[in-house]
């Protein structure tokens, strides 16, 4: 017993697949972008704030509180810009997918996308 899967041709009930999918690409792009330029400016941020601070450390904290903080607070600026950037170049495949019209690249976007969504 066989039933037919849905074919789609709109995206977002309004716009063609094609048109839909790289205003998808596109925005995804700029957004990614301007989240990369606010972590980066929030890095600098902490880098300024660690060397501006580095001789005198507070009487209530103790250097090792601020070295831990400092470690992870870079850890974690470290991974949301990879993460972002991933993003970005899954983005770049399927805006070229959709452009060359490649099966490959938008399957290869398809299954990385899936697989970013559970990080």
């Amino acid at each position: 017993m066989a039933f037919p899967l849905p074919r789609f041709e709109k995206c977002c009930c309004c716009l063609p697949l094609r048109t839909g999918s790289l205003l998808i690409g596109y925005v995804s792009i700029v957004f990614s972008l301007l989240s990369i330029s606010g972590i980066s400016y929030s890095l600098f941020r902490v880098v300024t704030f660690v060397q501006n601070n580095e001789n005198p450390p507070d009487q209530e904290h103790s250097k090792e509180e601020y070295d831990r903080i400092t470690i992870s607070l870079y850890i974690s600026h470290g991974y949301i810009l990879f993460v972002y950037l991933y993003y970005t170049v899954m983005n770049l495949m399927l805006i070229i997918g959709v452009h060359l019209v490649s099966l490959r690249y938008l399957f290869s976007y398809s299954i990385t996308e899936n697989r970013l969504t559970f990080l």
